[in-house]
């Protein structure tokens, strides 16, 4: 096994699966090599040679609850959720106490749409790791929680993560995200501003400081750090889209036409961005686009009601009353669903966890 840990000192990985396996051919039944080797195929994406070995030892008797899990987190990969399901079951035998296996759980059932169940086994998971001192295991859950909503959770999660490995970026940059999901817009600053100074060109810490200092109405600076955010060769239609806002914000309507069709051209089903686009058209005049842009904005997005405000807005002007009234119509049902409403500001997708 010595040679093993020498590969992956070195980064070599494959070597050290090649080693592992040469253990096994003398030691078939050493339980280090047997633990090690499917970890290892999976994090270097061999996920079938994976399955293979740990299905092959399950076939031939009992195996421990963590090479279940790590069966369960392979067939997750391949998006095969009934047999990932059955092995995080087998795991649990019934308890409630193997965090793996219901992080797994978890997964499943936000993959499946039933995000109460999602919550309930995270935050079990939450209770076992809370004394945890593995941040990769917390910055993870954190993730994972952050997608169904889980904000509070996530927070403390990625707080004890930089405890323990402080100033790591991606756990910074997760931190920074969760505050501003949580609306909390000062907290999520002063994170992106601390990971800016560790990491100056970070490109999605700029990105997320521009679109709060956009919100908080900080226009000059937004901008400063929005334009900082473009990276040559990376489609990122948010970064075009706030910038548009800022020059939407201080009336120059033209030259934010120019950067809501560079995000339309990058992402042609960007509601939002047509719906800020037919608002820039709107205002100088050019009815014509401003209709093609707000109609194609509401088909994309139904139940945006600025998208139909803007539409009724435009109707008017173009002296369609039946059809103003129509959307004014659909913003009053929007409304009696709760629908959000106003503003064409939203939160940067790209790192948004998904």
């Amino acid at each position: 096994m010595n040679l093993v840990y020498l590969y992956l000192l070195k980064h070599t990985p494959d070597k050290a699966i090649v080693q592992l396996r040469e253990v096994l051919t003398i030691e078939p039944d050493n339980a280090e090599a047997v633990e090690r080797l499917p970890e290892l195929l999976l994090s270097q994406g061999r996920i079938d040679e994976c399955i293979t070995f740990i299905e092959k030892r399950k076939a031939a008797g009992p195996i421990p609850a963590s090479q279940l899990v790590l069966l369960g987190d392979a067939y997750l990969e391949k998006k095969s959720l009934q047999q990932a399901e059955d092995n995080y079951l087998l795991a649990l035998e019934g308890r409630l106490d193997n965090a793996g296996a219901l992080f797994g759980l978890a997964q499943i059932s936000r993959l499946k749409g039933e995000t109460k169940e999602a919550a309930i086994y995270l935050n079990r998971v939450a209770t076992l790791i809370s004394d945890s001192n593995s941040p990769e295991l917390l910055y993870k859950f954190s993730m994972e929680a952050m997608r169904i909503g889980l904000f509070d959770q996530a927070k403390s999660a990625l707080e004890r993560s930089l405890a323990i490995k402080p100033n790591e970026p991606n756990y910074m940059l997760a931190l920074g995200i969760a505050w501003l999901r949580k609306g909390d817009l000062f907290e999520a600053e002063k994170v992106f501003r601390r990971l800016i100074q560790i990491q100056p060109n970070n490109a999605e810490a700029q990105l997320h400081l521009g679109y709060i200092l956009l919100n908080q109405k900080k226009y000059d600076e937004a901008r400063v750090w929005l334009e900082k955010s473009v990276r040559p060769g990376a489609a990122i239609p948010e970064v075009y889209y706030y910038l548009g806002l800022v020059e939407q914000e201080q009336n120059n309507d033209a030259q934010a036409i120019v950067l809501f069709e560079k995000a339309v051209r990058q992402l042609p089903s960007y509601a939002h961005a047509r719906i800020a686009l037919g608002a820039s058209y709107m205002k100088i005049k050019n009815y014509l686009r401003a209709r093609e842009e707000l109609e194609t904005a509401v088909k994309l997005d139904p139940d945006e009601p600025t998208g139909h405000y803007n539409l009724a807005l435009l109707y008017a002007r173009i002296k369609e009353p039946a059809k103003a009234q129509e959307e004014m119509k659909i913003i009053e049902r929007l409304k009696s669903k709760g629908a959000s409403s106003g503003g064409v500001v939203v939160r940067p997708r790209g790192s948004s966890p998904n």
